[in-house]
């Protein structure tokens, strides 16, 4: 099967979003995703992370300003987006919604030519749960099957979910994001495994979160979680990269 001509060294961008405050919801931690700006760094990508308060309008004109940001010479486009969620939906600090597919569609090859033929990652961490789970455990269920993230992805995308359509992304007060934690694991002990692609790294990423227990105060398990994924794209994908690459700390 065909691979993805990556450069060595200067391989694109790596957006990274975390809306961290919210006029009700619960605030988010920004830790992981500074070790994330750091990690993808390591892999060869220039980074620009954005952290804090985003309303919605602002939110809009960071996705046109990441966009700009994009050149021919860019190999692959990486964005890490963490905040509240509804099922395609990111929920900004104002609680408004941004829809998932207004945000993949700005980098589609129509609105991103630089980017045509070329991957492009979506690393999402927020809840998908739908009004309808409201309903009786029958009708969840029937909801559920249809497995539909509600976005409209072209050729060359990969959309990884922290979890599946109807359910929420957890946070532990501790130990942070187990999507996050495991994305950050395993890009550190695998991406650079010539023999490891994307969709392995991703199939690494869900069992380790899978394995990994929400538990309360009395140490009885409450919760798990299942990150999941949705790929469009037409050839294999490995993250490794040149030793001489690497920034250092």
């Amino acid at each position: 099967m065909e691979r993805y001509e990556i450069k060595p060294c200067k391989r694109g961008l790596c957006w990274i979003l975390n809306i961290t405050s919210f006029v009700k919801l619960p605030e988010l931690d920004c830790e992981e995703c500074n070790q994330l700006a750091k990690r993808f760094q390591s892999l060869g990508f220039t980074t620009a992370l954005y952290t804090g308060r985003y309303p919605a309008h602002l939110l809009r004109r960071i996705v046109q300003n990441v966009r700009g940001y994009i050149t021919e010479a860019d190999s692959l486009f990486v964005a890490c987006l963490r905040a509240h969620g509804t099922r395609g939906n990111i929920i900004t600090s104002d609680e408004d919604q941004v829809e998932l597919k207004e945000i993949i569609g700005a980098f589609n090859s129509d609105n991103c030519p630089a980017l045509e033929g070329k991957p492009r990652l979506f690393f999402i961490d927020a809840c998908q749960t739908h009004e309808t789970d409201e309903l009786p455990d029958e009708n969840k269920t029937k909801y559920r099957a249809t497995w539909d993230y509600d976005t409209e992805p072209e050729a060359d995308f990969l959309l990884s979910f922290s979890t599946p359509p109807g359910y929420t992304a957890w946070l532990h007060e501790k130990f942070g994001s187990p999507y996050l934690s495991a994305l950050l694991r395993v890009l550190q002990e695998n991406a650079m495994d010539p023999n490891v692609d994307i969709k392995q790294l991703l199939t690494l990423i869900s069992s380790m979160a899978a394995k990994r227990d929400e538990q309360d105060h009395n140490d009885v398990i409450v919760k798990k979680q299942m990150p999941c994924f949705v790929s469009s794209l037409t050839k294999k994908l490995f993250l490794t990269v040149e030793n001489e690459c690497r920034p250092e700390y």
